[in-house]
This record gives C-alpha cells, sequence and structure tokens, in this order.
C-alpha cells in the first residue's frame, strides 16, 4: 500500500489550493478585461449606431420635403389631359378650309415638357406655312421622316396662375 505522509498530504493540498486560486484570479482577470473591452465596444457602436440613426431620419425629412416639392411643382403644370383640351380647342379655332391641324397624341418629356404629335392637312402651299407657323407658335417642330403630313412640337409648358 501507499501512504502518504500528513505532511506531504498537507503540501499538496496547500499547492492544488494555490494553483486553483491563482487559475481562479487569472480566469476572473481575463473574463473581467474581455467584458470591458466588449462593453467598450458596445458604446463605440451604439453611439455610431444612433448617429447613422440620426442621419438617415434627417436624409429622410430631406427627400419626404423634396417629394412634396416635386408634387407642388407638378401641381402648378398642365397634365396630359389638360394639354390635350388646351391643344384641341387651339387646332380647332385656328384650323380653316386650306389647312386642318389634328392632335395625334402627346408624350411627356419631363414635368414641363411635352412632345405634340400632331397631323397637318395642307390644301395649298399657303395653308401648309400657316399650319407650321400656328405649329412653331407651340413651339420648335419637327417633320417626321416616315409621314410626310406628322409634325412634332417641343412644347414646354408655362406654370398656371395660382388663385
Amino acid at each position: 500500500m501507499i501512504s502518504i505522509s500528513a505532511k506531504k498530504l498537507s503540501f499538496i493540498n496547500k499547492t492544488v489550493f494555490i494553483l486553483v486560486a491563482i487559475y481562479s484570479l487569472i480566469f476572473i482577470s481575463y473574463t473581467l478585461v474581455e467584458y470591458y473591452r466588449i462593453y467598450n465596444k458596445k458604446s463605440i457602436i451604439s453611439q455610431e449606431l444612433q448617429t447613422k440613426k440620426n442621419e438617415t431620419k434627417v436624409l429622410k425629412n430631406k427627400v419626404s420635403l423634396v417629394k412634396k416639392k416635386i408634387k407642388d411643382v407638378k401641381k402648378q403644370y398642365l397634365t396630359e389631359k389638360e394639354l390635350e383640351s388646351k391643344v384641341k380647342g387651339i387646332f380647332q379655332r385656328m384650323s380653316i378650309f386650306d389647312y386642318q391641324i389634328n392632335y395625334l397624341g402627346a408624350k411627356k418629356m419631363c414635368i414641363d415638357r411635352y412632345l405634340l404629335i400632331t397631323e397637318v392637312d395642307a390644301q395649298s402651299e399657303e395653308g401648309l406655312t400657316a399650319a407650321k407657323g400656328i405649329l412653331s407658335y407651340l413651339g420648335n417642330i419637327k417633320k417626321s421622316e416616315d409621314y410626310d403630313s406628322v409634325y412634332f412640337v417641343d412644347y414646354i409648358a408655362t406654370p398656371k396662375r395660382i388663385k
């Protein structure tokens, strides 16, 4: 049988206790240092996140203001239906026996700019000149390359008068 003296057992117990205490202190110190490092990282990231949230909120406000301004500007200009009725009215008043101007359609290019598609049916050269004069009053005209009687008018709308 193996026997251990009380002195040796006491020494082993003290050594194990000291090693466990040292290990515990090292473990607790390491854990505290890691906790402190993680806490600092969390604080920095939280501050950055709050800054980004504030920037995002400011940008969202700016976007909503710009959208509102765009909406207000769009309200100031003619819609396609209003433009169609206006141009058809002009063409009906101006068309006479010598020439006939027909509204075929319009394509919206931007908020205040339209491309009007018109057809001119002229009986004489003077009628064609008069019809071109009316179209040029609305904007820059360009003759279609495919069709002889189709003209494109670059129409720039003016803002409506707000009452």
